[in-house]
This record gives structure tokens, C-alpha cells and sequence, in this order.
């Protein structure tokens, strides 16, 4: 099966990750924001399509002035870019990459502004959640700020401002900033998220690869 766009993939283990997801053998291949991921079918509740663009470390302020065009999904979410139609689908680019959408999830397609008001305070910084200098030992269970999960032990990167993330599925960098919230997780899942029954259409459907436990060991996820 091709997966186009974006997707969402939620393992056995509560792990849920965004990114493109690539078909390879008995495994699927998910490239995120933060590195790439590999899980075994068997490890895989679902596979929907995501209706929101993973978010990447530090792009916020950029994506404010970048590109032309204000495209307003059905869900409230605003991407700014270049849009071009090709056929069904919407080709946007943003100041972090480019991406597809289908035209079924969009709402509307506006001219962006040129001009933006100009705040008289700044916004104060939320204390940081994942403090690189005092990282916690044992597996944990992060959420990110692009609605991913992720399970994994901890660990510094030398000579830059990430933390390194051990999962099942492989390592990823992630900036303290993109941490919404951290605890201790289980070293086993005490539940598995039932899986969803396929509807058969494109928005919010479910892809079920196989049924079965995921692996042993350590596990891992990635608002």
C-alpha cells in the first residue's frame, strides 16, 4: 500500500508518531520531524491519515512570514505557504518543507497579509518541561508538541542544544523547547489501544497492517 502525505502510526505500546510512512518488507519506514523510525507490522495498531503537518523544532516565528498564501483546514488548523493546485490536492510550501494535502480537508485558500500587528509585551516563556542538565534516568514517556508520543530512554547529544531519545523504533533528536510533557513510563505497556475498524475512506481511515503484541523491551512515540 502507498502511503501519500502525511500519517499518523500508533504502535501496540501507546506510541504515536506523525510523519511519511514508507512500506518496506514486513516493516514500515516513518521519517518524522526528529529522525527516522522503523516498525514492524506487527508492533502497528493504525495507520490514518494526519490532518495537521508535523510541527519542527524553532519554525514558528519563520512560518509567520513565509509564503503567500493562508490555507484554513476543516479542523481550525492555518498553514501559511505557496499553494498550487494539482487536481484533488493542494501542493503547499512552507518555510520548513512542502507537503500534499487532499482538497477534501481544506476549508479555505487566502491571500496572506502583509502587514501584522505588532505585540506591545512579549509572551512570557513556559518553564521548560525537559531540562538537558538534569535529565531523568529510566524510560519515559514524552508528548511532543505536534500531538506524538514517544517512549524511550534519555540522553545528550554533545555539542548541541537536543536530547537523544532511545526507542524500539530507533533514535530521535528532540529540542527541550518541543516537550510538552514528561513522566516515568512502565517498562511494559499495561494496555493496548484497541484497534480500529477501516471505514474505507481517505479522512480519519484506519489501516489495521496485522494483529499482534509489539516487541519486548524498550518502546517509543512522538502539540
Amino acid at each position: 500500500m502507498k502511503y501519500v502525505g502525511l500519517h499518523t502510526v500508533s504502535g501496540t505500546d501507546g506510541t504515536r508518531v506523525v510523519g511519511f510512512v514508507t512500506e518496506v518488507g514486513a516493516e514500515y519506514a516513518v521519517k518524522t520531524s526528529y529522525g527516522q523510525m522503523h516498525f514492524s507490522k506487527d508492533a502497528v495498531v493504525n495507520i490514518v491519515k494526519a490532518d495537521v503537518p508535523p510541527s519542527r523544532p524553532g519554525s514558528e516565528q519563520e512560518a509567520d512570514s513565509f509564503g503567500t498564501h493562508i490555507l484554513t483546514m476543516k479542523s481550525g488548523r492555518k498553514i501559511r505557504g505557496d499553494v498550487k493546485e494539482q487536481g484533488d490536492e493542494y501542493f503547499i510550501k512552507t518555510s520548513t518543507g512542502s507537503m500534499t494535502l487532499p482538497k477534501s480537508m481544506v476549508q479555505s485558500v487566502e491571500e496572506a497579509g502583509q502587514d501584522k500587528p505588532t505585540p506591545t509585551t512579549a509572551p512570557k516563556p513556559p518553564a521548560p518541561v525537559l531540562i538537558l542538565a538534569k535529565l531523568p534516568a529510566g524510560r519515559q514517556r514524552l508528548s511532543l508538541k505536534n500531538g506524538s508520543i514517544v517512549f524511550g530512554d534519555l540522553g545528550r547529544k554533545e555539542d548541541a542544544a537536543v536530547c537523544l531519545v532511545d526507542t524500539a523504533y530507533g533514535t530521535l533528536e528532540i529540542k527541550p523547547e518541543d516537550v510538552t510533557s514528561m513522566r516515568d513510563a512502565p517498562l511494559k505497556p499495561t494496555s493496548q489501544p484497541a484497534k480500529e475498524p477501516s471505514t474505507g475512506s481517505d479522512k480519519g481511515t484506519s489501516h489495521s497492517p496485522s494483529e499482534g503484541n509489539g516487541p519486548p523491551g524498550t518502546f517509543l512515540g512522538i502539540s
